[in-house]
């Protein structure tokens, strides 16, 4: 049975951009309760393994400058434009970018946290719900 996987990215340099990660602190066990695996990282090479097709469905959980709330991004294009302020976000667009073209990635969802959101409380909860509602 393939394993759905949802990957946090954040960076150890900037506070602001950790917010995904402090989501994850909050939602993790309720995730792999309901059969995810989770991932907190700051490195876009993780995707390069979804070749493998190991996982049927990859969510991506980011902070992204011009979001004012909680969304689901329609596309890897979407992600690019939002939050290239990061060293990890620009590779991360890049890497996603390539990937599709070779056909590298599976069912792909984006989910964009405000860049620095203060209330994780109400972060937490818009992210768990987009992440198990049904696509």
């Amino acid at each position: 049975m393939k394993k759905k996987i949802v990957l946090f990215y954040g960076s150890e340099y900037l506070k602001e951009d950790q917010v995904a990660w402090v989501v994850c602190d909050e939602i993790r066990s309720k995730l792999e309760i309901a059969g995810y695996v989770v991932e907190k990282t700051d490195n876009p090479d993780i995707l390069i393994s979804f070749e493998d097709k190991e996982y049927e469905d990859a969510i991506i959980v980011d902070a992204a400058k011009g979001v004012k709330d909680v969304v689901e991004l329609e596309s890897i294009s979407e992600l690019c434009s939002t939050s290239v302020s990061t060293l990890h976000g620009y590779n991360l667009g890049l890497v996603l970018q390539i990937l599709n073209v070779v056909g590298g990635l599976p069912k792909l969802r984006i989910i964009a946290i405000p860049y620095g959101e203060k209330d994780i409380v109400s972060a937490s909860r818009k992210v768990y719900s987009r992440i198990v509602q049904k696509k």
